[in-house]
């Protein structure tokens, strides 16, 4: 009985252990071996070189035990310490040491490789690596340097050493015992070892062990010339000199000594040709740095201060030559200089007072538009001064020429492309499901599109509709094939542009359900992406396609960012009809106080919200604050040096507004009625006010495009950006009719109707 219990004992202890465990006890037994060395079977072709017999079924089997363990010491320690300057070097990288986002990501990959080695390590000991780096980082620092002189290989490891640092203090978090800056450098020249024993039966003795290349010198950080991590370089280096020297291992079977410590003047020596390898610091913060902290310190603190301690470290170690003096007279050269562009930047000074803007009244006489009126232009006349003579025969050109590349015979007139836009404008007050049913319906306007042009004609000709040159297209430039047709419609969009005080800047969509561009909050949230700028009544004075790589952002300013340039880029254009006060608005997200002290200096007024990150130290009341106080309330504070107001205001939510331009006064009192009274509820400074009129040009011109759109498209990806122009200067158009004819009663659905019953009516081919 008791036999049987203790058999079911062992059996549930050996359900308990774990797997690899209970396989590799398996093992044992069933190979009749214990659990000790392990050894290495050889065969006669291994431990007899020339001995094998030729029909190879007789083979001596010769056991080898495995080295000592001074000697797997020494390795084990190397790989660690190289294992540890990857993992650095892959924490240090930085994006500039590469040459674009693809070498900087398959560096960081690389670096990663090194530092887990996923080919010789299992998931699970890649987690408990970064679990263990992890739980280093966060101790405490006074703790950090402790538990990595134990140099923990898990989790566990480093608790038990916290807890015998608990045992030994009675408290973790009072030791503070920290290595001196000379024990650091010490640490950093010669990196001492324990002493070990002489392997026995090596017949050199200490002649031997002098030659023996240092572990710790061969697992130093070796950077090629793609800039990674590389450790095996010197090592094959050294080893094939210490495999020549007496005493080494070799393949016949004789072990190597132990490692020793190499001098110091061997390690200043090697530092020596780094340095001229390298110009500047760089080498120092590739070897330097590195060394620094395998000898003990790898807090974050320390990181920070990485640069710091490699200058001390480079006055503290002493090299050959004068390059020393060459290199701390650089190094002091560029502290110098980072002290005075710092110094440059004027420090932020805030006031609580009003602004004073020294800005000049805006008393400018529109002479365009006047003229404009004088002339009375029709609906027609209006429309193609943005379709004019010069774009029509661009299109005809660009549209034979590609069709001819095609090998077809195409010769389309400028008629026939008025006929196109005259069916394009059609489309969007006559809407059909299908394309081909404007001309199988009889009624009026099916009528007057099937005597216009045949249907197969026109299907050919919007098929090889083209606005520019294949054979020399801007591969660097997204929208190439529109180029043209978009720098001509912006040059005549300003140049009939009204001429108004206030303009929008800000973005809107293109619909295109094939486009991964999303902009949340339009009515077109799925398309593309344009930057426009626009009056406050809607009229479009210049627009662009979003890109990554704009082509108007040549020679930006990398501190305004991506919108600040955008913004700088409009007013440039609007300041070439004349050197007038415009005052711009935009959004939070072109908002900085750099940008408005940047349109300041070009004598442009800016007004626009702000985010709570570009304040720049503003001692603005915390929006939380805020929530609590009444509705109307609203804090402010004017920067003295470049005289920019920053406001945060209560209203329907917590609003931030910059402006160089306009401030608190006049304030409007808000009231609302309760009960058949007026209650008072606060005051809405004067910026505020100015920017809610002033900020609804671009929904204002998205409202009047969406309601007759041009619904025809091509397979081509880019007509349903020329759909959009199109229906831009139906709007502009527009906008000047109203501008002309205050008192018109023309609505838009008339207006467009006219243009296109026009271009069908008088370009018909009688022919056809």
């Amino acid at each position: 009985m008791r036999a049987q219990t203790g058999q079911r004992s062992r059996r549930c202890l050996q359900r308990r252990r774990p797997l690899w465990q209970r396989c590799g006890s398996r093992r044992s037994r069933l190979s009749g071996t214990f659990r000790g060395p392990k050894k290495r079977r050889l065969s006669m072709d291994e431990a007899l070189p020339g001995l094998t017999p030729e029909n190879g079924d007789s083979l001596v089997k010769v056991e080898e035990q495995d080295p000592p363990w001074e000697q797997t010491w020494g390795s084990r320690e190397s790989s660690r310490h190289a294992q540890e300057l990857c993992r650095l070097r892959f924490r240090q990288f930085c994006y500039p040491e590469a040459q674009g986002p693809r070498e900087a990501l398959s560096r960081l990959r690389e670096l990663c490789r090194r530092w887990l080695q996923p080919e010789t390590h299992s998931k699970e000991q890649i987690v408990e690596l970064l679990v263990l780096e992890q739980f280093l980082t966060i101790l405490p620092e006074e703790l950090q340097a402790r538990v990595r002189e134990q140099q923990p290989e898990s989790g566990d490891e480093a608790v038990a050493a916290l807890e015998d640092l608990e045992k030994d203090t009675g408290d973790p978090g009072q030791q503070t015992s920290v290595k001196t800056e000379e024990e650091a450098t010490q640490a950093l020249v010669t990196e001492q070892r324990p002493p070990l024993s002489q392997t026995p039966g090596s017949p050199h003795g200490k002649s031997a062990q002098e030659k023996v290349p240092d572990v710790c010198l061969m697992a130093e950080e070796v950077v090629n010339e793609d800039g990674l991590f590389n450790a095996k370089t010197e090592t094959s280096q050294e080893m094939e000199h210490a495999a020549e020297a007496p005493g080494t291992a070799s393949r016949d079977g004789m072990r190597q000594p132990p490692c020793t410590s190499v001098p110091a003047d061997r390690t200043v020596a090697h530092l020596n040709t780094l340095k001229d390898r390298y110009p500047g610091d760089l080498w120092a913060r590739m070897h330097i740095s590195s060394l620094e902290y395998a000898a003990g310190d790898m807090t974050r603190k320390g990181r920070r201060k990485d640069r710091a301690r490699v200058s001390e470290l480079l006055q503290g170690l002493a090299f050959s030559g004068d390059s020393d003096v060459e290199e701390d007279n650089k190094l002091e050269a560029h502290h110098a200089q980072k002290k005075l562009k710092m110094s440059d930047v004027p420090e932020k000074n805030w006031t609580k007072r009003d602004i004073k803007p020294n800005f000049p009244s805006w008393s400018v006489l529109d002479s365009g538009l006047l003229n404009l009126k004088s002339e009375k232009l029709n609906p027609v006349e209006l429309f193609e001064l943005f379709f004019d003579d010069e774009i029509f025969n661009m299109i005809v050109n660009e549209t034979n020429n590609y069709a001819s590349q095609k090998n077809v015979n195409l010769e389309v007139t400028v008629p026939e492309i008025r006929c196109v836009l005259g069916i394009l404008l059609l489309s969007g007050f006559v809407r059909r499901p299908r394309r081909g049913m404007y001309w199988d319906i009889s009624d009026a306007d099916q009528n007057l599109v099937r005597d216009a042009i045949r249907r197969d004609r026109f299907e050919l000709i919007f098929s090889y509709l083209h606005f520019a040159d294949n054979s020399h297209l801007d591969q660097k430039d997204k929208f190439t094939k529109l180029r043209p047709l978009i720098k001509q419609m912006n040059r005549n969009f300003l140049l009939y542009a009204p001429l108004e005080e206030y303009y929008y800047f800000g973005k809107t969509m293109c619909e295109c359900f094939d486009s991964d561009q999303f902009l949340n909050g339009k009515p077109l949230r799925i398309g593309y992406k344009i930057w426009c700028g626009t009056t406050t009544q809607g009229y479009l004075v210049w627009f662009e396609p979003y890109q990554e790589d704009s082509a108007v952002m040549v020679g930006k300013d990398v501190d305004l960012g991506l919108g600040g340039n955008l913004v700088l880029h409009f007013a440039d254009v609007l300041l070439e009809r004349g050197q007038y006060p415009y005052h711009l608005f935009f959004d939070s997200f072109f908002t900085s106080i750099k940008l408005v002290s940047a349109l300041k200096k070009k004598g442009l007024r800016a007004t626009g919200t702000i985010r709570e990150n570009r304040t720049e130290k503003c001692p603005l009341m915390n929006a939380e604050h805020m929530r609590k106080m009444k509705k109307g309330y609203f804090d402010f504070r004017v920067e003295e040096n470049e005289e920019i107001i920053l406001c945060r205001w209560h209203g329907d939510g917590i609003i931030s507004l910059c402006s160089n331009a306009v401030g608190i006064a006049p304030a409007r009192e808000l009231r609302c009625s309760a009960n058949e009274e007026d209650v008072h509820q606060g005051a809405q400074p004067a910026l505020v006010k100015l920017y809610g009129e002033c900020r609804e040009g671009v929904a204002k011109m998205d409202q009047i495009i969406s309601k007759y759109r041009v619904r025809i498209r091509s397979k081509k990806w880019y007509s349903i950006l020329v759909s959009y122009i199109i229906d831009v200067a139906m709007n502009n158009a527009w906008q000047l009719h109203r501008a002309c004819n205050p008192g018109t009663t023309l609505d838009l659905l008339e207006f467009r109707r006219y243009v296109a019953h026009f271009y069908l009516e008088h370009n018909a081919n009688p022919s056809d």
